[in-house]
C-alpha cells in the first residue's frame, strides 16, 4: 500500500510540474524558422488593450531576432499591432519602467502597413521598432509599468498599463535562448506555367 501512495504521489507531483512549466512556456514560446539561409526567431504575442464605453486601444507585441542566438551579429526587432477606434497614426511609443516611474525608454515607431479587421469602427495598423543596443538592455533589465502611444505632433493617443510587467524580458530571454530543434525551413513556392 505505501509503494501505492509513493507511486501516486509522484504521479501527482509530475503532473503538476508539467502543468505549471507548460503554462510557462506556452506563454512565452518562440518559433524558429530558416529564411534564405538566415536563422529567424520570433516571439509569442503579448496583448494589452483598454475599452472605455465606445473608446478601444489595443496594442500586441511580438518580438523577433534574424541571426544566431548568442551571436554579436544577430538584430532584433519588436513588431506591434496598435487598433483603436480613433483612427489615428502612431509614430512613438513610450516604455515606462516598472521599478521607478521616472525611468523610461522611447521608441520610434515604422509604420509597416494596415491590417485587416472585421470592425469597421476600429483601425489596426503594424509597426516596428528596430531595436538598438539601449532598448535591449531596457527592455531585457526593465520590467515595464505601462506604455503610451504618440501621433507625429508629438500628442498623446493612449496610455495602456501591462499587467505582466515582465513579458518583454522572458520574451527576449526565450528569443536568445539556443533552440533544441532544427528550424522549419521556409521553401519558394513554385508557380506553374
Amino acid at each position: 500500500m505505501p509503494q501505492i501512495l509513493n507511486i501516486s504521489a509522484k504521479m501527482i507531483f509530475r503532473l503538476a510540474v508539467i502543468l505549471i512549466c507548460g503554462n510557462c512556456f506556452a506563454q512565452y514560446t518562440v518559433k524558429h524558422t530558416i529564411n534564405n539561409g538566415t536563422p529567424v526567431a520570433e516571439a509569442s504575442e503579448y496583448y494589452t488593450y483598454n475599452r472605455l464605453n465606445d473608446v478601444y486601444n489595443a496594442i500586441s507585441f511580438r518580438p523577433a531576432m534574424t541571426g544566431k542566438a548568442g551571436s554579436n551579429a544577430a538584430t532584433f526587432k519588436l513588431n506591434l499591432v496598435y487598433t483603436t477606434t480613433s483612427g489615428a497614426i502612431a509614430q512613438a511609443i513610450k516604455f515606462q519602467s516598472f521599478a521607478d516611474s521616472n525611468l523610461y525608454i522611447t521608441g520610434t515607431l515604422t509604420l509597416a502597413g494596415a491590417k485587416p479587421i472585421d470592425n469597421e469602427k476600429f483601425t489596426s495598423n503594424a509597426y516596428y521598432i528596430a531595436i538598438t543596443d539601449s532598448l535591449k538592455r531596457f527592455f531585457m533589465h526593465q520590467p515595464i509599468k505601462q506604455v503610451s502611444m504618440f501621433d507625429a505632433q508629438g500628442k498623446q493617443l493612449t496610455i495602456l498599463s501591462i499587467s505582466d510587467p515582465s513579458f518583454l524580458i522572458q520574451q527576449f530571454n526565450c528569443l536568445q535562448a539556443i533552440p533544441k530543434r532544427k528550424p522549419v525551413i521556409k521553401k519558394a513556392h513554385k508557380h506553374s506555367s
